[in-house]
């Protein structure tokens, strides 16, 4: 007859005092830790962001970009039938050939035989496009500590920070264009694209905060967004020409407009984060340390005081 296997041992439980120094010694670290965020970069950065409910202000600017963004590229393609504006777009998101094809078919040019009508859309879209050019002045004026400014000039400012904005779009694409059969072309793309980002977002938190924020502290959060921006073409090149062709598979063509929501709502997200970082990052630059006590060094003992010894002693 085999024997029976022994029983399996049970762990020996942990003393209490061991216990309790883990115990201990995790709080510590906790309260460590919380210490050390406390005042930080990090801490200031997520505080700004929450103040300025991040997630529900780049959804409508997302939204807002979509509803008046699309309807203007299909009615600029009406009357500049030479100019495919839509390949700009699958350009900027990084497309491959599939992809692009299913964005092209949202685009038609429309019939022109009703002149008032097709500029009456046109007013509405660039309505809606000087509506995205006031949230966007907005948020430059929460990260940089601006209050609002009401002018005469504002209307013309965010007219001019529009055509800024479709100059700058259409540049990065001739860069593109340029660049694509040069060696090494993706990164001299990269590099053309940081320059003009740079300066595009550069102009327009001047143009949008009336240069009220001088020009040099400008540059470092404009920088910033170029890079982040550059980094979003990586990200949407590796990102949305499957989800393109996933969501016009289970959706059909209204598929896209999800994906172009979500490019929309990422190009509000790099505006944000890259004024953001710069900003609070310039802020700790220059930031002085705080004055306090000197350091304490080691304590001195006191001397007690001689005692003075009467006259006759002494003479003694």
């Amino acid at each position: 007859m085999r024997p029976s296997p022994p029983p399996p041992s049970e762990p020996r439980p942990r003393p209490p005092s061991q216990g309790l120094r883990a115990a201990a010694a995790d709080n510590r670290w906790v309260a460590g830790a919380r210490r050390r965020y406390r005042g930080s970069t990090p801490e200031t950065f997520l505080q700004r962001l929450k103040d300025m409910n991040f997630a529900t202000t780049i959804t409508l600017i997302g939204a807002t970009a979509l509803l008046s963004a699309l309807p203007f590229v299909i009615l600029m393609d009406a009357f500049f039938a030479n100019r495919r504006i839509e390949d700009d777009l699958t350009h900027h998101m990084g497309l491959n050939d599939r992809a692009a094809r299913i964005v092209d078919g949202l685009f038609t040019n429309p019939s022109l035989q009703s002149v008032p009508a097709v500029v009456l859309a046109l007013l509405f879209s660039l309505a809606g496009m000087i509506g995205l050019a006031g949230m966007v002045q907005h948020l430059y004026e929460q990260t940089f500590a601006q209050p609002h400014h009401k002018s005469r000039a504002q209307l013309p400012r965010l007219l001019l920070w529009v055509v800024t904005l479709c100059v700058w779009l259409a540049l990065d694409s001739l860069i593109g264009a340029a660049t694509g059969g040069l060696p090494g072309g993706p990164v001299l793309d990269a590099l053309a694209v940081l320059v003009g980002a740079t300066a595009f977002f550069w102009a327009s938190m001047l143009l949008l905060l009336g240069r009220h924020v001088p020009a040099r502290t400008l540059l470092l959060p404009a920088a910033v967004s170029a890079l982040f921006w550059v980094g979003l073409q990586v990200f949407a090149s590796l990102y949305f020409s499957a989800t393109i062709i996933n969501d016009n598979r289970l959706y059909g063509p209204v598929g896209v407009i999800f994906s172009l929501l979500t490019w929309f709502t990422a190009i509000a997200a790099v505006i944000i984060l890259g004024a953001m970082t710069g900003e609070v990052w310039r802020q700790r630059r220059h930031a002085k340390p705080p004055e306090g006590p000197p350091p304490a060094g080691p304590a001195r003992q006191p001397t007690a005081p001689v005692p003075e010894q009467p006259t006759e002693a002494l003479s003694s």
